[in-house]
């Protein structure tokens, strides 16, 4: 088994360097996804009634899912509950396999070399249960550390480092149990950095903390993944967050890829934007809703009195010059764009994966 799993490196993960687990045999993305699935199929009889389980059927958590991340880039996994996310991470984590298809990290197979794998990714599950809670932030970390193989004198150095880097070095001897939500989230992802890993996987990082404090800890998270030149995966609700990760964007749900990419690509794809004109008086709206509609320029979304919204294929510009002679009864115009709550529910209810 130890023969099975060596790779063209002959170095042991335990003594590499940062530098040597980052490498990619060919040049590829670190993280690379390719058309895995995974069903999870019913206990025999006898097995249901021991373990007290009602599933009676196979179920498909991922469907055909594939999707590589670059070394020092940041996807964001968006998705329902139920979507997938958790079961694609437990995959690049060695925690499950896939029933088909093929995940690597840094070249190294997420199944049969699990072993290179461990030692180069950095995981953050949802909850912190995993912390160990009457330890202080140092403690948590060495005892984390000893688990990587890290050597003692480099330890100690990387664990006072990476507490400063996630802004808990005044509370390095503070206990677990005594740290806020926030402190135990940003040592959560001090414990995923602590052995300057490839590859950043966070299961929501920020489920549990306020909006001020999951804004620091996912500007820690940019910069690590930016200094560090790390690849990073991240699952989120938090709609503020899926904003400012809008570049790298995969939308998921039950079990398969829905969108993936740019969220203004996705805008430009899935909404069209509304044009919002606020008239001098309601007979001038009423008057400019009629002309629209009877040109066949653009269909009315909303008639309140002096505002009027319009949806139109020709856009902002063309749109106000086709209503020439109508414009000193227009006091102010605005594109209205949907949410992108609702961007993203309208997407999940059409049913249409990309």
């Amino acid at each position: 088994m130890a023969a099975r799993g060596r790779s063209r490196w002959t170095r042991r993960d335990a003594g590499a360097s940062p530098e040597d687990r980052r490498l990619v045999p060919d040049g590829g993305p670190v993280v690379s996804i390719s058309n895995v699935t995974k069903v999870y199929t019913p206990y025999p009889p006898f097995m249901r009634i021991l373990l007290r389980s009602s599933i009676k059927s196979s179920i498909v958590a991922l469907n055909d899912v594939s999707v590589d991340v670059e070394a020092g880039s940041i996807l964001a996994i968006v998705g329902p509950n139920g979507a997938g996310k958790s079961t694609l991470f437990r995959i690049l984590t060695g925690l499950t396999t896939p029933t088909e298809g093929s995940a690597t990290i840094c070249g190294f197979d997420v199944t049969s070399q699990a072993f290179h794998v461990r030692s180069r990714v950095g995981f953050a599950p949802a909850d912190e249960r995993t912390l160990l809670l009457r330890h202080t932030c140092r403690e948590n970390l060495m005892f984390h550390g000893k688990l990587q193989g890290m050597e003692l004198r480099g330890l100690l150095r990387e664990v006072d480092a990476t507490l400063e880097l996630v802004g808990l070095g005044k509370a390095k001897n503070r206990a677990g149990i005594a740290l806020s939500s926030g402190m135990k989230a940003r040592l959560q992802l001090a414990r995923a950095l602590l052995h300057r890993p490839a590859v950043l996987i966070l299961d929501e990082p920020t489920g549990a903390i306020d909006p001020l404090a999951a804004y620091e800890v996912l500007e820690i998270i940019k910069q690590a993944a930016r200094e560090r030149n790390i690849a990073t995966l991240i699952s989120s609700h938090r709609l503020e967050e899926i904003e400012a990760l809008h570049d790298n964007v995969v939308l998921m749900d039950q079990g398969k890829i829905v969108y993936k990419g740019d969220l203004d690509v996705m805008r430009e794809t899935w909404d069209k934007p509304g044009l919002e004109i606020v008239f001098e008086d309601a007979a001038s709206a009423t008057r400019v809703a009629e002309l629209v509609v009877n040109m066949g320029l653009a269909t009315i979304s909303e008639h309140d009195g002096v505002v009027l919204t319009l949806s139109s294929d020709l856009g902002t510009g063309k749109l106000i010059h086709a209503l020439t002679g109508q414009t000193e009864q227009i006091r102010s115009f605005r594109e209205v764009k949907l949410p992108l709550r609702d961007l993203l529910a309208k997407i999940l209810l059409s049913g249409d994966a990309t």
